[in-house]
């Protein structure tokens, strides 16, 4: 079945890498995804989308069995601060990380 929806979506490559990939999803996906932000549990789509992911991650990874208790605790430390921080308004947005990164390459340039 086809999806009429995509996000980008960072993924971790390594610990010192990542990359972006599209992820569709299915109209059910989508309304989901509307609906977190809609009870303002994100403040995008976007956001819910790359959440989403992150935890599909971190389901597959536990059912592989790969991860120890500390692991598990670890991961689920990082999540609620991310959440803390999203809370907080500690965000930034993609256009808003693009901009600065553009004009951070301009100004390398013209040195």
């Amino acid at each position: 079945m086809g999806s009429a929806f995509g996000y980008r979506v960072s993924v971790l490559a390594d610990r010192l890498q990542s990359m972006m990939i599209k992820l569709n999803i299915t109209p059910d996906q989508h309304a989901w995804l509307a609906d977190a932000v809609a009870r303002g549990e994100f403040a995008t789509e976007e956001e819910a989308a790359q959440a989403a992911f992150d935890l599909g991650v971190l389901q597959c990874q536990l059912e592989d069995g790969e991860e120890t208790d500390e692991d598990i605790a670890h991961l689920r430390g990082l999540l609620d601060e991310a959440r803390a921080q999203v809370a907080r308004g500690e965000v930034v947005s993609l256009e808003e990380h693009n901009a600065k990164i553009d004009a951070f390459l301009q100004d390398l340039r013209t040195r």
